[in-house]
């Protein structure tokens, strides 16, 4: 009896030391000593940072090893060697799991001094999951998902991801969003092609001529309304509410930790204080703003507007690559941790919900959009081509310089004289190009586009030479880039819903009143009407505005004005708060041919 005891005690020893708790990463037991052979007491513990790594990744295997022998080292053995791949370290107490090929394996640690005392632990080896660029993609090619919205461990709702609907509903299914005290739940297409808010006021939807949604493209459309993906040019390019899909994968950062996850930190300096990381603070501001509206709302109140940079250091933003087309993102910010995981992915379906919406929502009609009939009037005189525009220089920053171009359909002329020259010139700095252009312009001809310069002594055109590549059909106002041929002034344009239908001064210590908007893509439009540049880098925001003034019930001058930030000051520094700003007004509509070449031009056609 004494011998089976014995033996009894030994197996159950062994099943012990091979076991551990449900669930947990850890485990160790210490067997009774042999009756054959007497071992040292041991106790062991063996963990890993992780369970579960992608193929080609590693994970180290750790032991926490109880004993009084002096032999505290293991052996590690692993099920499959074809699946994952062990490497012992020198010290003998840790090891380095290598996957090889999708699969699960098991890992046996056994104490050196007590081949009694074994622990396994389990690894589950995966496909290499995509970068987080490539996931982003992925989600942002998908038709149809939901995200799970939590704050700490509170779920706080669900925004349902459809081709032609975004809802955002709290866990009792109202609307999360308020605008002007009217609960917003959503946003859909129209069957006319027109995107409208999803409104309740009081316990009944607006149905009838809904508000359309316009954001910094204009209208929103079947194709936009969820976000812009790969063609974002900045952040909120979309309405009040949006997807994954407005964000640009080229903004994210392809910089991964071990675990998958990867930290958006749009605050990133560099040592003068300038952002090295914008496109984050546009990532950071999104995101924030999809899962805490109102919180980010107060942000923008705390910014005194849409400073992108110093919204999100308030903010720290991680995103984590859960699978080909599932990202999560958890978010610290001011109010709480909020997180993001994305479920029911291509299976959404919001006419299994219960609040009805789609049913409501079955024949919605939009209303005009709104459009301010100024700016139609102003944009009429633009397309007359035949205008005067001011320049204005600042050589040293702060002395204003001027002269005038004039536009008609056949020619442009820069007057800028002798004595424009000579007065910018003397405020330049001794490290600045001169102003060594005469007087000059283009002309349009039976057999091309004709550059010419006129000499204002002797009065008479000095010289005319044909630009290369232009022939009959070159178009004047499109190879010299007239304002009415920007695409925002297009008829076809809904690009011009972009601009604020109430105007305002836009800029500090500026009379005039604009119309206002935060379009990218009028930005740049314009600023490369009035002053062809590079601005291909990435800016924190930018701002442009149209103003109408009337004298008799006409358009007498249409202002413009543009302006981007962060700008760069004489010293090469960074000032985020500072936009750098260009205004100039277009006048004389039906008068431009009143200048000193046109007489002289007319004679040599």
């Amino acid at each position: 009896m004494k011998k089976m005891k014995a033996l009894y005690l030994v197996t159950l020893g062994l099943l012990l030391a091979g076991c551990q708790k449900p669930g947990s990463s850890e485990s160790g037991i210490t067997p009774p000593a042999s009756q054959d052979v007497k071992y040292p007491d041991v106790t062991l513990f063996v963990k890993a940072a992780k369970y579960e790594i992608e193929i080609d990744q590693t994970v180290e295997i750790k032991t926490n090893l109880s004993t009084k022998s002096k032999i505290k080292t293991c052996k590690f053995e692993v099920s499959d060697p074809t699946v994952a791949s062990i490497t012992v370290q020198s010290n003998g107490v840790r090891a380095e799991l290598k996957g090889l090929k999708a699969g699960k394996v098991t890992v046996t640690v056994t104490s050196n001094a007590n081949p009694n005392v074994k622990s396994t632990i389990d690894i589950n080896v995966i496909a290499e999951k995509p970068n987080l660029r490539e996931a982003l993609k992925n989600v942002q090619a998908l038709t149809n998902y939901t995200i799970e919205v939590k704050k700490d461990e509170n779920v706080l709702g669900n925004i349902f991801v459809t081709p032609d609907t975004i809802v955002y509903e709290d866990e009792y299914g109202e609307g999360v969003v308020y605008d002007n005290n009217l609960c917003l739940y959503g946003e859909k297409v129209t069957s006319d092609g027109k995107v409208i808010y999803l409104y309740k006021q009081g316990a009944n939807f607006v149905t009838s001529n809904a508000k359309v949604v316009q954001g910094n493209v204009g209208l929103m459309t079947k194709d936009n309304f969820k976000g812009r993906k790969d063609k974002a040019i900045q952040a909120f390019e979309v309405g009040k509410l949006y997807s994954f899909d407005a964000i640009n994968p080229e903004w994210v950062t392809d910089v991964k930790n071990a675990d998958n996850s990867y930290i958006i930190d749009g605050s990133a300096v560099d040592e003068k204080g300038a952002s090295t990381y914008i496109t984050g603070a546009y990532v950071e501001s999104l995101l924030w703003k999809l899962v805490d509206p109102t919180g980010f709302e107060s942000g923008v109140t705390t910014e005194k507007g849409l400073f992108y940079f110093n919204l999100s250091k308030q903010v720290e933003t991680t995103i984590r690559v859960d699978g080909s087309s599932s990202i999560a993102v958890d978010i610290e910010a001011p109010s709480g941790v909020y997180h993001m995981t994305m479920k029911d992915i291509n299976t959404t379906d919001l006419a299994d919900e219960d609040n009805g919406i789609l049913d409501v929502f079955k024949n919605p009609t939009a209303a005009a959009p709104e459009f301010n009939s100024d700016i139609d009037k102003g944009i009429a005189a633009i397309k007359t081509n035949n205008y005067v525009r001011n320049n204005s220089h600042f050589p040293d920053h702060k002395t204003e310089f001027k002269f005038n171009t004039y536009f008609t359909p056949n020619y442009v002329y820069y007057d800028c004289t002798a004595e424009f020259k000579t007065n910018y010139n003397s405020h330049l700095g001794s490290d600045a190009d001169p102003w060594d252009k005469e007087p000059y312009g283009y002309i349009k001809k039976a057999d091309g586009i004709y550059k010419f310069i006129y000499d204002e002594t002797n009065k008479s055109i000095k010289s005319m030479t044909k630009e290369e590549n232009t022939d009959a059909n070159t178009s004047l106002p499109e190879y010299h880039n007239y304002l009415s041929n920007l695409e925002v002034f297009s008829e076809k344009s809904t690009l011009k819903y972009a601009f604020a239908t109430e105007a305002k001064s836009i800029w500090n210590n500026r009379s005039v009143e604009y119309y206002a908007t935060d379009s990218r893509e009028i930005f740049d439009q314009i600023i490369n009407y009035y002053s062809p540049e590079d601005l291909d880098e990435v800016v924190e925001t930018t701002q442009a505005g149209i103003g109408v003034q009337f004298e008799a019930e006409k358009v007498s001058r249409v202002n413009l004005t543009v302006g981007f930030t962060p700008y760069s000051g004489e010293d090469g520094g960074i000032d985020q708060h500072t936009y750098g700003v260009n205004y100039f007004y277009l006048e004389n509509f039906g008068g431009a041919t009143d200048n000193p070449v046109h007489n002289l031009l007319t004679n040599s056609n």
